[in-house]
């Protein structure tokens, strides 16, 4: 397969092979133009957007609330009567799907920047643990506190593998560690915390006004998604409240 130079966000209704080929260039390097916050799609065949509109269900063990949307795509098809029988999207899909595809891109994009910097920005973000450590001990560092492997365990990862990890930033020199009350505590330097701050500061420059704009958009549509599930009763939209409180 020949690789695709330039891949627009605006394909969105592009039918790919089933054993296309992905390029992290493609997306990488303004190989995809933030041209609007959220863009018009071309009208999709009718199959692929019903397989589409399965990614967005954003609470998923009662889909009484999205029961509509395989239906509403054939019924727009049948509708507009366009050519080929193609369903025209909506504003809220073409939303959803620019949203979460820009997030992602934005991931790969902070891996690739961290990956041209130095040994210890490498090293933090080789691996899930370890970039999770970083973040908590760059937080710790502007509070002025200290982190314990049991903290950092509260990510969902054992004491031991979070005990190791620390251990290893230290052994590195990336961390320093002193004993309180018989429990061992990690900190980082200013410096480390530096180095976190010059990702975060290259991925803003980068950032266009238009990712701003969809972050804002999608920011009401999912407060208004929140409810609008609520008020079918559906308990995920619930329980998501109740965790967060």
């Amino acid at each position: 397969m020949v690789k695709n130079p330039k891949f627009d966000k605006d394909q969105f209704g592009k039918l790919h092979e089933k054993d296309g080929i992905f390029y992290a260039d493609d997306y990488l390097n303004g190989n995809t133009p933030d041209r609007h916050p959220v863009h018009c799609p071309e009208p999709l065949d009718i199959e692929r957007a019903q397989e589409v509109s399965d990614i967005f269900l954003a609470y998923g063990e009662d889909k009484s609330a999205y029961s509509y949307m395989k239906k509403s795509i054939e019924d727009r098809a049948n509708h507009y009567k366009l050519k080929d029988n193609k369903s025209p999207a909506f504003f809220n899909e073409a939303l959803r799907f620019d949203y979460l595809k820009a997030d992602l891109i934005r991931e790969i994009e902070r891996m690739t920047i961290l990956a041209k910097l130095g040994k210890e920005e490498t090293w933090w973000s080789s691996s899930y643990l370890r970039y999770t450590a970083w973040v908590m001990l760059c937080l710790a560092k502007l509070d002025n506190k200290v982190v314990s492997a049991k903290q950092l365990s509260c990510t969902g990862k054992t004491a031991e593998a979070c005990r190791k990890t620390l251990k290893e930033s230290e052994d590195r020199g990336f961390a320093t560690s002193r004993i309180m009350d018989g429990v061992r505590y990690y900190e980082v330097s200013v410096s480390t915390v530096n180095k976190y701050y010059k990702v975060i500061h290259e991925e803003s420059r980068k950032a266009s006004l238009e990712s701003l704009t969809r972050m804002t958009t999608f920011h009401s549509f999912a407060k208004f998604e929140h409810k609008f599930v609520e008020s079918f009763g559906q308990n995920d939209a619930t329980k998501l409240d109740d965790s967060t409180n």
